[in-house]
């Protein structure tokens, strides 16, 4: 749980920074494989952290 919490938090870091989180930038960030990220993503949409937009995911409370 500390690592998904450490994923979250990078994950916010970088919706921050850009305004939205492509599975390319998190894998340049995190050294995680495409096979990693897509649930990690799927898990923050769940969690209500991100929305999806396409290939993107944007801050949940900006779409809000």
């Amino acid at each position: 749980q500390s690592c998904m919490r450490d994923l979250s938090n990078q994950a916010q870091e970088l919706l921050k920074q850009y305004g939205e989180l492509t599975i390319q930038v998190f894998k340049e960030q995190t050294g995680l494989t495409r096979k990693f990220l897509i649930p990690i993503f799927e898990y923050f949409d769940r969690t209500r952290l991100t929305i999806r937009k396409g290939d993107k995911r944007i801050a949940r409370k900006a779409a809000d």
